[in-house]
């Protein structure tokens, strides 16, 4: 597939030369990989993000839960001081 980009400022047209020839690129392997890379780096935030929400989940999970053993350990040990 093809894309056209126009209207792009000669000093960006130059950098993105001398970027693709620090790394022994052409201009346009050099902006395919760029422009891979950004697509990938979206994907992998939009990962990251669903993962940080998971963790929250499970965290808020677990805290509820431990609250709610405590509760029933408390109960236990004040019924127990009871029989004593």
């Amino acid at each position: 597939m093809e894309i056209k980009v126009r209207k792009i400022p000669s000093k960006t047209i130059a950098g993105l030369d001398d970027l693709a020839r620090q790394n022994s690129q052409s201009r346009e392997e050099y902006i395919r990989q760029l422009l891979e890379h950004h697509v990938m780096y979206s994907e992998v935030e939009g990962l990251n993000k669903k993962y940080e929400i998971l963790v929250q989940e499970v965290s808020q999970n677990m805290i509820i839960a431990l609250d709610q053993n405590t509760r029933v350990l408390d109960k236990f040990i004040a019924l127990q001081k009871e029989e004593f």
